[in-house]
């Protein structure tokens, strides 16, 4: 039972709050000013495994954060000035941020099932379950206009279920084999990938920052799941060629 009600508690966070919070949001807020509030979450993960855990984040992988996120805002900014206030649909959106944030870093601590089939189901079952209670008593007039549903709105909707369970799954499954900062840098990757799509796809222009977001992204990415390693790495290696310098090779 203590399984069962982690999952119901990772459900409430991720998907309940989580997700449908930012859904409800960005019926007023633009989804550039969302992703890029949203490109924060690395930084309050870093700051609940810090709280929870007491688990420290070293420099390399806090300046890959500022990086990423410097890269998402030039990727996301139209040349214009940016100025947004403290709307309820920002609220809504920060909201969601702690609420994943707050889940993500839990998760690698909280029993669950350990098939993970068996805890994603329970949390995307009890969460949909819950989102559907709440707009049934809040919002019943939208079950009453299933006829003006267009075909591209239930396509996307399949869409969804099916490439959103999938990946809902791989990050369930990253949330206990992964540190959790390297988790959410899916909050970098998710605009590139929106704009890449919309170029290819969409027809869309590219983005005036374009060229400077993209390698500012990746250069985070590269110190956020690198960094780390690769730093004690090369400071082994100063160690020991200090060490031939001084006193020779060691024997054998």
């Amino acid at each position: 039972y203590k399984e069962i009600f982690n999952s119901i508690l990772m459900g409430i966070f991720l998907t309940l709050i989580g997700n449908g919070l930012l859904t409800f949001a960005e019926r007023d807020v633009d989804s550039y000013i969302a992703a890029l509030v949203l490109s924060t979450i690395p930084i309050a993960v870093a700051v609940f495994d810090k709280l929870l855990f007491n688990i420290k984040i070293s420099k390399l992988v806090f300046l890959g954060m500022i990086l990423g996120i410097s890269g998402v805002a030039l990727l996301l900014f139209d040349g214009k000035s940016v100025s947004f206030g403290l709307t309820p649909g920002m609220v809504m959106i920060i909201a969601s941020l702690i609420s994943w944030s707050f889940a993500t870093s839990l998760g690698h601590n909280l029993k669950v099932h350990h098939e993970m089939f068996v805890n994603v189901g329970i949390q995307m079952f009890f969460g949909g379950f819950a989102s559907l209670v709440i707009a049934v008593i809040f919002f019943p007039q939208v079950f009453h206009n299933y006829a003006s549903f267009s075909f591209r709105s239930l396509f996307g909707t399949g869409y969804l279920m099916i490439f959103g369970s999938l990946g809902y799954c791989a990050y369930n499954y990253l949330i206990k084999h992964e540190p959790a900062v390297r988790v959410v840098t899916n909050t970098f990757v998710n605009p590139v990938i929106a704009v890449i799509m919309g170029l290819l796809m969409g027809g869309e222009k590219p983005v005036p920052y374009l060229m400077f977001g993209l390698p500012l992204i990746l250069t985070g990415l590269s110190l956020i799941l690198y960094g780390a390693p690769a730093y004690a790495y090369l400071k082994i290696k100063f160690k020991y060629f200090n060490f031939l310098e001084k006193f020779g090779p060691p024997n054998g």
